[in-house]
């Protein structure tokens, strides 16, 4: 009987460590976590085998699937897929939700989307995020819909210079050559253009210099289009009304009107490649490897690659390339027109909570909350402490030697293992000092001109659902084709500058009216929040 006893006992006591968190008679938690794939690095075959997801696993004690995807995946065909099983829903799913039909908030009338307020108690659960709400309106704003929902977790930022991710590029070489400063206005890049169309900028004694060059994605001129005060080929802010607008409304149509008519003479004097509007980036790049760009739209960092290269050609060995800031309108202020400087910063691509979860919310909250905090956000950005990173006596973490290569070039590779990088697909913070601690001086110039400049004339992320959802992306179509058509044919002078003035017609046609109407109430309810 003692026997029989004691075995009962055994087992009562097995049974009772394995319901405390944390023995190692506890399974862990499955927890389906559909999210988009990425090539971590070349020592790992998946990124879920780094180490900040082991760490995140072994603390919460969970075991994550994040769906077995690869960087080659169509994730968007995935998650619709996903979502059409209504059965067999993950736990958690990463998604730009502006692809569902009606956006996060059908989403969450459809039931699939759990609202992280509808939780009981989810601020306990969520101590940092919930923090981060309060203390940053642009990111509660952007997660929060008109009723009060939470929708789901983006990364944050620390700061949102870090979404200064490109820029101007312009050969310095070529600005010595022909005795000119920095341009930091319309009217002086335009004389810049023009003296090196005439006056044998790169040196060779050839008259190929192609002063400015952009691609059919028309990067540049979407950067370019801030010296008119202009966003391009969006909704934006009106800086002189304060009040949305389509871009070419802006002052009446004014400011689009002398974009297109000054680009329309830049192109006529040969100061723009004449096959901008066909070519794709890796042609560009034949020309600007083959000395004769001198302005474009650049990377951060990539003018030193280009001019390396240049210079090891043979092409041209004082071959040297400068970050170039925001062109400064007529009236003095330099704003960007880089939508991302505001968009990213608190991230229309959001990780939700499914309804599918069920029991295991509140630990999915706080995993997620989790990854919010200070410890864990020095882990995304810095890796393992004592192998890729150290605290300095101050606090202050820093690479140590292993995360750099025998030439001194970081060893992104290396660190991957361990660290998530620069990578915001997730919910976290983005740390602007790692990413000021990583690149060459011009990458960090290039990021500190582009991150200082007024944000002002550009949109943060609006909702708007329902029917006028339909109504507004309807119109909007419609009015992005008659734009683009008729800026790009002004330019290339297949069109009568009249055109410009037709256009005002077209759009009203169209009813772009009733879709700045739609917009600019889902701004006015950002504006409450």
């Amino acid at each position: 009987m003692k026997k029989v006893l004691a075995l009962v006992l055994s087992l009562a006591l097995l049974l009772s460590l394995a319901a405390i968190p944390g023995t190692a008679e506890e399974a862990p938690t499955k927890i389906r976590w559909l999210h988009k794939a990425w090539n971590a690095s070349t020592e790992l075959d998946h990124f879920w085998d780094a180490y900040w997801v082991k760490h995140l696993e072994e603390k919460f004690n969970v075991e994550i699937d994040f769906g077995g995807l690869t960087p080659s995946d169509d994730y968007d065909a995935i998650v619709n897929l996903t979502i059409a099983d209504s059965g067999n829903w993950p736990d958690l799913i990463f998604w730009n939700w502006d692809n569902y039909s009606g956006g996060i908030a059908s989403a969450i009338e459809d039931g699939l989307v759990l609202p992280l307020n509808h939780v009981e108690n989810w601020e306990e659960d969520m101590p940092n995020f919930s923090q981060l709400l309060k203390d940053n309106a642009y990111i509660r704003r952007a997660l929060t819909l008109d009723n009060g929902d939470v929708t789901g977790c983006s990364h944050g930022e620390q700061d949102v210079r870090r979404n200064a991710y490109s820029g101007f590029g312009i050969r310095a070489d070529w600005l010595e050559n022909v005795g000119m400063d920095m341009p930091t206005t319309t009217e002086e890049l335009y004389e810049v253009l023009k003296a090196f169309k005439e006056q044998d900028a790169n040196g060779n004694g050839q008259a190929d210099e192609i002063p400015m060059s952009d691609f059919k994605e028309y990067f540049l001129l979407k950067l370019i289009s801030g010296g008119w005060d202009l966003v391009w080929d969006s909704m934006q802010i009106d800086p002189v009304t304060g009040d949305i607008a389509w871009w070419a409304t802006v002052n009446n149509g004014e400011n689009f009107k002398k974009f297109a008519t000054d680009l329309r003479k830049w192109y006529a004097e040969g100061l723009f490649d004449p096959e901008f509007n066909t070519q794709d980036t890796n042609a560009r790049i034949v020309k600007i490897l083959n000395d004769q760009v001198g302005f474009f739209f650049s990377y951060p960092g990539e003018g030193d690659d280009f001019a390396e290269r240049i210079r090891k050609a043979g092409l041209n060995d004082k071959a040297a390339f400068e970050a170039m800031g925001p062109l400064t309108d007529a009236n003095g202020n330099a704003y960007t027109s880089n939508t991302d400087m505001v968009k990213w910063a608190a991230a229309e691509q959001l990780n939700v909570v499914t309804t599918a979860a069920g029991e295991k919310t509140h630990l999915i909250l706080q995993m997620l909350d989790y990854m919010y905090s200070d410890e864990f956000t020095d882990i995304l950005s810095w890796g393992k402490e004592g192998v890729t990173f150290e605290y300095d006596e101050n606090g202050v973490p820093h690479f140590l030697p292993a995360a750099y290569n025998e030439d001194g070039s970081f060893n992104e590779d290396f660190v991957n293992i361990y660290a998530l990088g620069g990578r915001g697909q997730w919910p976290r913070f983005m740390n602007w000092e790692y990413e000021m601690l990583n690149g060459t001086d011009l990458t960090l110039k290039e990021r500190t001109l582009w991150g200082d400049v007024d944000t002002t004339i550009v949109l943060p992320p609006l909702t708007v659902t329902g029917n006028e959802a339909v109504e507004y992306t309807s119109i909007l179509s419609d009015a992005k084709t008659a734009t683009l058509e008729t800026f790009i044919n002004v330019v290339l002078g297949n069109a009568d500058v009249f055109a410009l003035d037709t256009l005002d017609e077209t759009l009203k046609t169209m009813k772009i009216d009733r879709a700045i109407e739609i917009l600019q109430a889902a701004y006015d309810n950002y504006e409450k929040k």
